[in-house]
C-alpha cells in the first residue's frame, strides 16, 4: 500500500462511535455553542467545522485539529468535579477514545504516520457551569483556558480513572500523559437559559451593527438550523479510511466549509474582517477582561459574582437590543431615563458602602444592590421597559458599568 503525505482532511477520519440518541435540549445547546466557530469559519479563520462526527464539534485550522466535547449541566447539580469530568459518561471518556482512535490510524495502515506527525491535535472540554478545582481538580487549574504540561499527580489520577473505562494497554502512563498535554478546559460558557442566545446575537451584531434585531434574529435562526441539520444528518457516503488525494474533501453533510458558512450570512452586507474578528471559545475566555469584569475583580468581588454580572449583562443587552429595534418612538429616551436612575441609585449605594471601614467594596455594593433592587424596581423602571425585573435592571447597570458610567466603588479620574 502506498501513501502520499498530504494535509489531513475532514473526510479522512471515520468516527469511533456514532451511536447513541441525544436529547433535543443537548443538541440545541451544542448547536448554539458551535455558532461562534461557524462565524470564525465564515471569516476564514478555520477551514472546516465538523458536527457530531468524531466528536461533538471538530474545528479544522490547517494542520491543527481541535476536537471538543460540549457538556451542559444544571446549576442544581453543582460544579464540575474531577470525577464527573474523568468518570464514566464524562467528557474525558469520549475525548480519550478519540485520542486512541486517531493514534491507531497509522498503525492500522489507514493514514501515513508522517501525515499524522505533521498535524497537531487539541482535545477541549466546552462546559456550561463552573469547574471545582479542589482535590484532584486542583491539578487541572493549569489546563483551564488552554493546554499545558500535566503534573505527575494529575497523570496518576487521570490514569487511575481511565483504567476503569479502558484497558490497561490503552492507559499506559506515556499515553495518558501525552493526551493530558493536549487537554484544555473551557468552562463557564453562557448558560442555556437565553444567555447563550444573547451572547451569540451580540457577536453577530458586532459583525453587522447596521442590521435590526429582527434581521439579526432571522440570520441567527437560519444558521442554527444549518448547524442542527449537519449534526443530525447521516454522512452522504461512508467516510474513506485512507488519505484522499484531492484538494477538497468529498461531499459530506456533517462538514461545513468556509464557503458554506459565508453563504448563510447576509448577502446585502460585506463581512469586514478588519472591523471585528470573532474569537474562538478559548480566545474568548482568555481575552482581556471588559471594564465591568476589571472593576469588579479589582475591587474585591468574588468570582461567582463576576460570572453572575457577566450573564446578567448579556440578558440585559439582548433585551435592550429588542427594545431599540421595536420601533417605539420613545424607546431610546426611556432607556436613558432608566440608566440615569440606576446610576444615581448605584452611586448612593456605593457611597454608603464606602463609609464602612470593613466593606469589601464591590462585593458589598453588589449584595446591597441585589437586596434593594428587589423592593424598588418601580422607582427605577417606571415605564416597565425592563419589565420591572430586578435582575434585568441589575444587568443593565452592569452594561452601564461596561460603558464606564459606574465604577463599583473605585475612584476614577
Amino acid at each position: 500500500m502506498s501513501f502520499s503525505v498530504v494535509t489531513l482532511l475532514p473526510t479522512d477520519l471515520s468516527s469511533p462511535d456514532d451511536s447513541g440518541a441525544e436529547t433535543f435540549s443537548r443538541y440545541r445547546y451544542q448547536a448554539k455553542t458551535a455558532f461562534r466557530e461557524f462565524l470564525r469559519c465564515a471569516q476564514g479563520k478555520s477551514d472546516y467545522v465538523i458536527l457530531e462526527q468524531i466528536e461533538d464539534v471538530v474545528v479544522v485550522e490547517g494542520t491543527k485539529w481541535r476536537l471538543a466535547q460540549v457538556k451542559s449541566r444544571d446549576a442544581s447539580r453543582g460544579s464540575w468535579t474531577f470525577s464527573s469530568l474523568f468518570g464514566e459518561g464524562g467528557p474525558v471518556e469520549s475525548l480519550y477514545r478519540s485520542y486512541l482512535h486517531i493514534k491507531s490510524l497509522s498503525r492500522r495502515g489507514q493514514v501515513h504516520a508522517k501525515t499524522l506527525r505533521a498535524h497537531t491535535f487539541a482535545y477541549e472540554m466546552w462546559l456550561e457551569g463552573v469547574t471545582s478545582y479542589s482535590g484532584n481538580g486542583a491539578e487541572l487549574q493549569a489546563h483551564r483556558k488552554g493546554t499545558a504540561a500535566p503534573s505527575d499527580k494529575l497523570t496518576l489520577a487521570a490514569q487511575a480513572s481511565l483504567k476503569k473505562l479502558f484497558t490497561s494497554a490503552e492507559t499506559r502512563k506515556p499515553d495518558v500523559r501525552k493526551f493530558l498535554h493536549m487537554l484544555a478546559i473551557y468552562d463557564q460558557l453562557p448558560a442555556r437559559s437565553k444567555l447563550i442566545d444573547a451572547s451569540n446575537m451580540m457577536e453577530l451584531g458586532k459583525l453587522y451593527p447596521h442590521l435590526s434585531h429582527r434581521e439579526l434574529a432571522s440570520t441567527y435562526a437560519s444558521i442554527l438550523q444549518t448547524i442542527e441539520d449537519a449534526m443530525t444528518a447521516a454522512p452522504d457516503s461512508p467516510w474513506p479510511t485512507t488519505i484522499l488525494e484531492e484538494d477538497e474533501p468529498s461531499q459530506n453533510t456533517k462538514v461545513l466549509n468556509s464557503e458554506q458558512c459565508r453563504a448563510l450570512l447576509p448577502h446585502n452586507s460585506s463581512l469586514d474582517p478588519s472591523r471585528h474578528i470573532t474569537l474562538s471559545i478559548g480566545e474568548m475566555l482568555r481575552s482581556d477582561p471588559t471594564a465591568l469584569v476589571e472593576k469588579l475583580t479589582r475591587n474585591g468581588a468574588r468570582e461567582r459574582t463576576v460570572n453572575s454580572a457577566k450573564q446578567l449583562r448579556l440578558r440585559a443587552t439582548d433585551h435592550e437590543s429588542q427594545l431599540l429595534s421595536s420601533g417605539e418612538p420613545d424607546a431610546a429616551d426611556a432607556l436613558e431615563d432608566v440608566r440615569a436612575r440606576l446610576i444615581i441609585f448605584a452611586n448612593s449605594v456605593a457611597s454608603k458602602c464606602g463609609k464602612d471601614q470593613n466593606s469589601q467594596h464591590a462585593q458589598d455594593i453588589w449584595d446591597e444592590l441585589v437586596d434593594k433592587l428587589m423592593t424598588t424596581v418601580q422607582q427605577h423602571d417606571p415605564q416597565g421597559i425592563f419589565k420591572q425585573d430586578a435582575y434585568l435592571l441589575l444587568g443593565e447597570l452592569c452594561q452601564v458599568s461596561d460603558m464606564c458610567n459606574f465604577s463599583w466603588g473605585i475612584d476614577e479620574d
